[in-house]
């Protein structure tokens, strides 16, 4: 049971597993929170920073006119336009041969004089189109065409959609509220211009009840198209590209009515009617208006918008401009989980914290780029949802990595930091993969060396010692040790009172035997070291009165079993084996045997064999050691060659 809880625990630890799993959720996550609506705000203002990008000023010849409706001709000749001015300027520019005329502006109530004479005109000429604001569901009422025109086919909408803020990204070709349908403006504007090339309106041949209007098929917005969510997709609806931020010729009433306009400038044409007038409300803000208030481009008028919109159906029919499309919701799926598991993905990856950052800022800008791209190939492709799946993913498993090494940092630092150098803690941290298994510590075997000190007589020097006299005279001689074990890359695996036991070689398995020897001259060395350390102190505590001591050195080489032992609460790094315990033994050997040396060196024929002739050695013979049967050779370290 418990070895299969184990490797459950470490499947789950996995590094690919934690990727997968942590993408997933934030792929859920984001996926929700697309439905709910959250990302649609600033995926609007995204799509709009991307029309601006590619949008241009104006075409280089331009199918659309406008005669624009001043606030200087507001002035000059009067508000409303009387019935008589109408009828005279739309005279005039039907002499100019325009392919169509549209008048956006409200003639539901006669403006006398000049009336009679209007009616006839609007009667007469059949590309002429008047505009109407059509009466949507239980909305207010709208506002009649001229009353000789109701029911003709030179009568089109000019409803307009705008966002939540105002903003209007859609235009409307038809509305139908279950009693009437209607066309609206730009759509009866374009069909006139296109029917002499011969571009007429036709079904889909996908779908039937779409509109398929020369070379491209038009279909309807729907309500979660592109960055939207439960938007208001009634009646037909298309996606503005907004290509141009001016789309026609553009010319005043005054210059019209004074001559200054030449029939060419209009000829062969759309030419639109209507008011450019700040003070006549009819202006909207678009996926082109400007941030600053103050600015005069922070809207466009009701007429421009309208020109806008004939503008894209004329190019889309000519095959000049791709429609905007969206992705289906199969693909989009598609796409933001793909972004997730990229995200996660990098921060699997991703080494260190500013390399992360420098990852993220990378693809947050790759994906702003395919977005602008795809716009550019008229293609919408929500931005900020994918960037929120592939940064959110990539920071939870970065920040998951985060705490896993933080917890293996804080389990190998409990382990080791007060028993190693800091360099050796270093080392230890970046070979952690060695000896660490999805967070755990393995127990492995190694061979190492073993060094074993004591101090002779120390139990009757303490007798003798006030407790703190003896604190602080051992805490000195422990810090002096502890200094030369760590100098020569030792670990400390335990103080036993008075005696320390040190381990060269540990915690990475040695297998090359140049690894091994350098060890076992390691732990020689540490221990003459040592024997000099103590011969300084001894001169010290001569010199403040205090007593002087010896000490004894067991060392051993061999096989041994490294891991930690204990609660989950208190662990410790320790090795055991049959190493160990020789090397106590040699510590505890015959201690009268080189009583005269403040620091006795006995090691194994084990690590003598491993020192290269580089210390005199002298050997004691074959003994038995406490708990041993077999007899082992052991030598005395006397110093260097």
């Amino acid at each position: 049971m418990i070895s299969k809880h184990r490797r459950l625990t470490q499947l789950l630890r996995h590094p690919v597993i934690v990727w997968l799993v942590f993408s997933h959720l934030i792929f859920s996550g984001v996926l929700l929170l697309r439905t709910l609506g959250a990302f649609q705000p600033i995926e609007l203002l995204t799509y709009d920073l991307n029309l601006r990008i590619q949008h241009e000023e104006r075409p280089a010849e331009p199918r659309i006119a406008v005669i624009g409706i001043t606030e200087d001709d507001l002035n000059k000749y009067g508000w409303p336009l009387t019935d008589k001015l109408l009828f005279e300027l739309l005279k005039q520019l039907t002499a100019f041969d325009p392919v169509t005329i549209g008048v956006d502006l409200y003639r539901d109530i006669p403006v006398p004089p000049g009336s009679a004479e209007l009616d006839r005109f609007l009667v007469q000429q059949k590309d002429l189109i008047w505009i109407t604001l059509f009466q949507k569901g239980n909305a207010a009422q709208g506002v009649p065409p001229p009353a000789v025109l109701v029911g003709s086919d030179q009568v089109g909408f000019n409803d307009i959609i705008p966002d939540p803020g105002g903003i209007v990204r859609r235009a409307l070709l038809f509305l139908d509220d279950g009693d009437e349908f209607a066309l609206s403006l730009p759509l009866q504007l374009a069909l006139r211009y296109l029917k002499p090339l011969n571009v007429l309106p036709e079904p889909g041949r996908e779908n039937p009840e779409h509109l398929k209007l020369g070379a491209i098929t038009i279909p309807p917005f729907e309500s979660n198209d592109g960055g939207y969510i439960d938007a208001d997709a009634g009646g037909y609806q298309f996606l503005l590209d907004y290509r141009y931020r001016h789309p026609a010729d553009y010319f005043t009433l005054d210059e019209l009515i004074s001559g200054r306009i030449s029939p060419q400038s209009l000829r062969g044409k759309i030419v639109i009617v209507g008011s450019l007038a700040e003070s006549s409300g009819d202006a909207f803000h678009t996926s082109l208006s400007l941030a600053s208030e103050e600015s005069d481009e922070r809207s466009i008028h009701g007429v421009n918008l309208h020109a806008l919109a004939a503008d894209q159906l004329l190019r889309m029919a000519l095959n000049e401009s791709p429609r905007i499309q969206t992705l289906s919701d199969r693909w989009e799926i598609v796409w933001l989980w793909g972004c997730s598991l990229l995200g996660g993905g990098f921060g699997f990856w991703a080494r260190g914290l500013v390399s992360f950052t420098l990852t993220m800022v990378g693809v947050v800008l790759s994906i702003l780029l395919v977005g602008q791209l795809a716009i550019q190939s008229g293609w919408w492709i929500p931005s900020i949802p994918a960037i929120a799946g592939c940064t959110v993913s990539g920071t939870l498993v970065v920040a998951y990595r985060a705490g896993v090494e933080k917890s293996e940092r804080n389990l190998l630092m409990q382990l080791f930091s007060r028993h190693v150098s800091p360099d050796v803690a270093k080392d230890i941290w970046q070979r952690r993969g060695e000896f660490l298994d999805s967070g755990r510590l393995q127990p492995h075997r190694l061979t190492a060396t073993v060094l074993f000190t004591d101090l002779k007589g120390f139990t009757g020097v303490s007798e003798k010692m006030e407790p703190q006299v003896l604190l602080d005279w051992l805490n000195d001689y422990m810090e002096s040790m502890v200094e030369q074990q760590m100098r020569f890359g030792g670990i400390i695996d335990k103080y036993i009172g008075d005696a320390i036991m040190a381990v060269f070689g540990v915690p990475f398995s040695g297998t090359l035997e140049k690894e091994i020897e350098q060890n076992a001259r390691s732990a020689v060395e540490c221990a003459l070291a040592m024997g000099e350390a103590l011969n300084r102190l001894n001169f010290d505590w001569r010199k403040r009165n205090l007593p002087t001591i010896s000490m004894r050195v067991g060392i051993s080489t061999g096989p041994l079993v490294a891991g930690s032992l204990g609660s989950a609460q208190r662990l410790d790094y320790t090795v055991v084996g049959d190493t160990v315990n020789i090397a106590a033994r040699l510590e505890s050997f015959d201690k009268n045997l080189g009583a005269e040396l403040p620091c006795r060196i006995l090691i194994s024929e084990t690590t003598r064999g491993l020192l290269g002739g580089r210390f005199l050695t002298q050997p004691v013979g074959e003994v038995n050691l406490k708990g041993k049967d077999e007899r082992i050779k052991i030598h005395l370290v006397t110093g260097y060659i």
